[in-house]
């Protein structure tokens, strides 16, 4: 009963690139980044964060139910809230990304997605409804359009991310399915769904849950929750340009350095990851690290991309779209500040540096800087005794001596760069060292 759905989500998605390549004039896109991501939490706490969604473009949805299917159509997925044993969830967020809020007239405006959410445990089932009349103080819509502002004025159906605060209901690690449906839809005399208005509709790409979980013994970690709708078209044709086509949301109060920092990002109908160049791009405090892509044109894109080298004070994320035609949904920043995993990196990076000195040839300049070497793996090692035993100063004691020991292994270099070491290698030395330097002192100027 349900298989022409297929067919008719195929033509939803078709007009949606249609309003991207067909009606919009040169200088009234709304296809530019004109509105940044709204920054809903941001917070330092013992943790992690955790998203789970479907990315193959399984869950694309038509919400709509003509006089042919007398079967109200609702789209339902299965969640996992995944979190440690003993793990208190802090913040748990239940997002639904739709396109193509259809008014049933094409060259009528049409509204905001008005739905019905549901969420159950299994056990235990919750419902919320979002409308154009009343603000649900539990659920945060962010919406874009073409807007009416045109020559031709069709196609101006929304798009949006519905948000909605589910951590009353999302405890601990489980299982939870959550459902959405077309809260426009009426019944009839006989109880068969139909529409008020032909073509009331909206369609949807699924959900993301995203959970924040606090743990005793857990890393530090500081964290920022990024939600919204940017729909991004560049356009030669229509005179938009790359750099009209961004969006970009900064994350204040940042760390310039961390043990780790991932950046997530959430778009839908972004670039297939077929194309060279990209059609699109992610770009972190001015480096571009990488596209935002997607299964498939109906999935949602979630890509990790690791920035903990290009952190800073500020931290600001660009996406850009280029010639692509894309919507961005979300942007997480979790950047990892506890000090003993910064000590265990600087260990890992010491083991790799160890390894590429073995290369050298020279038997006595190996010998020398692999002594060094060790010496300050061992001063390292015994900073993470000192950090266990909870001795804060006997740890900045050793990192501080391990800091030493690096300087004078990139003086040693420096010494015998085009000497006994050619000086791409030297250079490639002394820069790692650096680096290792870098990290030791962000250790240092780390609490316990």
């Amino acid at each position: 009963m349900m298989k022409p759905i297929e067919n008719r989500y195929t033509i939803a998605l078709l007009s949606v690139i249609m309003v991207c390549l067909l009606v919009v004039p040169p200088a009234m896109a709304d296809y530019i980044g004109d509105r940044s991501l709204t920054v809903y939490e941001h917070n330092t706490i013992n943790g992690g964060v955790v998203f789970d969604t479907v990315m193959d473009g399984s869950k694309y949805t038509l919400l709509y139910s003509p006089p042919q299917e007398m079967t109200k159509p609702v789209l339902s997925q299965d969640m996992t809230a995944a979190i440690p044993a003993g793990a208190t969830v802090k913040t748990a967020r239940l997002y639904n990304y739709y396109t193509w809020s259809d008014s049933g007239n094409n060259t009528i405006a049409g509204d905001p997605a008005e739905a019905i959410l549901t969420l159950s445990d299994g056990v235990n089932t919750w419902s919320t409804e979002v409308n154009n009349t009343v603000t649900n103080p539990d659920v945060a819509h962010y919406v874009d359009r073409k807007g009416q502002g045109y020559t031709s004025k069709k196609y101006d159906f929304p798009s949006g991310t519905l948000a909605w605060d589910v951590t009353d209901h999302v405890t601990g690690s489980g299982s939870f399915t959550a459902t959405i449906e077309n809260a426009k839809e009426l019944t009839d005399s006989t109880n068969n769904w139909t529409l008020p208005n032909p073509g009331e509709y909206f369609c949807t790409y699924g959900f993301g849950l995203l959970v924040v979980y606090e743990l005793n013994d857990g890393s530090r970690i500081e964290y920022w929750i990024a939600e919204g709708c940017e729909m991004l078209y560049a356009s030669s044709y229509y005179g938009i340009t790359p750099a009209m086509a961004t969006t970009n949301t900064t994350f204040s109060d940042g760390v310039s350095c961390a043990a780790s920092a991932e950046l997530t990002t959430v778009l839908t109908a972004s670039d297939k990851g077929e194309y060279t160049p990209p059609k699109n791009m992610v770009i972190f405090n001015d480096v571009e690290v990488g596209p935002s892509t997607a299964d498939n044109k109906y999935a949602i894109g979630v890509n990790t991309f690791d920035v903990v080298n290009l952190l800073s004070g500020q931290n600001t994320v660009e996406l850009q779209d280029r010639y692509d035609c894309e919507t961005v949904c979300n942007v997480f920043l979790v950047v990892n500040k506890d000090k003993r995993d910064m000590v265990v990196k600087v260990d890992s990076d010491l083991h790799v540096l160890r390894a590429d000195v073995q290369n050298l040839d020279h038997a006595g300049i190996r010998t020398s800087l692999l002594t060094k070497i060790d010496n300050a793996i061992a001063k390292n090692d015994l900073a993470l005794d000192c950090i266990d035993a909870g001795d804060e100063a006997c740890a900045n004691t050793n990192l501080n001596i391990c800091k030493s020991t690096m300087n004078a292994f990139i003086s040693e270099v420096d010494a015998q760069s085009d000497i006994h070491i050619p000086v791409d290698t030297a250079d490639a030395l002394m820069s790692d060292a650096s680096d290792i330097i870098t990290d030791i002192d962000c250790a240092i100027n780390t609490t316990i």
